[in-house]
């Protein structure tokens, strides 16, 4: 049987949407095509009175995150395709064997599914990574043109003019049921198996186990003690209390100051309490699953 597609888009994302040959969209019946950048309720309304089979996303890590936040609305049964277009496409390569939208339309078992877990942090659906702190802003600062002309480069431009910019925050955490105090300049809840490259987690990192990852950086006071920590975070050994990280369900943070905080690599929101726990209904996806 061949699945009825429902395909929203991204037409800013990555290097443009790429073009896919007729012999790929052949064996696909798309009974809709949409923009991601219209109105979000017009959206999720046309996808709430459409019949279809698969929700397909093409764009980048935005864009895949959007379809999650609207599928976990809709309390969505049908599984999601993602069509990565995107700089990173951390989303995509933390569950699909290519990030090749011309493999993964010619190559996807649609009746092989998976599920994964969904993050919730003041009321807003997230798929793998809150950041806020040193980096945590490069994804949503840097210019679109920029990264599409240069890729994942151009996140190390931006970073570069970051590391001048090394803020600390004083913030009282509750981790599950452990308590953490301190002035910490990086802080992230996540989800996924790397981030941009450059914080890898283990490769056995369940996607679907109900918990997230949480990592707190503590604010280093020398250049060695940062660059000893950004190591630390690469490599994931952690030798010290430098750097704090733990698996919950809950996690509950108080800052004395406000943070800006980004969500899956767009800007979240600025706060100074930031209330994260799992979403109880995890989401279906479809793909060349690994």
């Amino acid at each position: 049987m061949t699945p009825r597609i429902f395909f929203i888009g991204n037409t800013e994302s990555g290097k443009g949407i790429p073009t896919i040959n007729d012999a790929s969209y052949a064996h696909l019946n798309i009974v809709s095509k949409e923009s991601i950048q219209q109105d979000p309720d017009a959206l999720m309304e046309r996808i709430k009175t459409t019949d279809f089979d698969v929700l397909a996303a093409m764009g980048g890590d935005g864009t895949i995150s959007a379809a999650f936040t609207m599928a976990a609305a809709l309390n969505l049964k049908q599984p999601i395709l993602m069509l990565p277009s995107g700089t990173t496409n951390d989303i995509a390569k933390n569950y699909y064997e290519t990030v090749n939208i011309e493999e993964i339309l010619t190559t996807t078992d649609f009746t092989k599914t998976i599920t994964t877990d969904l993050g919730i942090v003041n009321d807003k659906v997230f798929s793998y990574a809150l950041t806020f702190g040193y980096l945590s802003n490069v994804p949503y600062t840097t210019d679109q043109k920029l990264k599409n002309k240069f890729g994942y480069f151009a996140y190390m431009l931006r970073g570069f003019w970051e590391i001048w910019k090394l803020k600390k925050y004083r913030l009282d955490v509750t981790v599950d049921d452990e308590i953490v105090k301190g002035k910490f300049s990086f802080v992230s809840i996540t989800n996924t198996k790397k981030m941009a490259n450059f914080v890898r987690f283990p490769d056995s990192t369940d996607l679907a186990d109900g918990l997230f990852e949480v990592m707190l950086v503590r604010t280093p006071k020398t250049p060695v003690q940062l660059v000893k920590a950004l190591h630390q975070i690469n490599t994931q050994s952690f030798e010290d209390d430098s750097i704090i990280f733990r698996r919950a369900k809950k996690v509950t943070i108080n800052s004395e100051s406000t943070v800006e905080y980004g969500l899956d690599g767009e800007f979240g929101g600025k706060t100074k309490q930031i209330q994260f726990n799992v979403e109880p209904e995890p989401i279906m996806l479809v793909g060349p699953l690994k």
